[in-house]
């Protein structure tokens, strides 16, 4: 392969490599932004259950214990 060649080759392939590792990256951006918005939803919900209980001591505990969040999660079946 003459030198001219090899460089535009040498190019492509950067490139090629560049745009790859882009769309890895705004793929890892777009799934935080979408399990952000899952976990706000999946907390309004739960805070709702609360409420429609008068639950305020629990929807204290859940704002401030993660072990105890996660355990109402469960126990309203918001997570598997």
């Amino acid at each position: 392969m003459d030198d001219g060649l090899g460089r535009e080759v040498d190019l492509m392939c950067n490139l090629s490599g560049y745009v790859e590792e882009r769309g890895i990256q705004k793929g890892i951006e777009k799934g935080i932004l979408q399990g952000a918005r899952e976990g706000e939803s999946r907390l309004a919900e739960l805070i709702c259950l609360l409420l429609q209980k008068g639950d305020y001591d629990g929807i204290r505990l859940a704002a401030e214990d993660e072990n105890a969040r996660r355990e109402f999660y469960r126990e309203y079946g918001l997570i598997g």
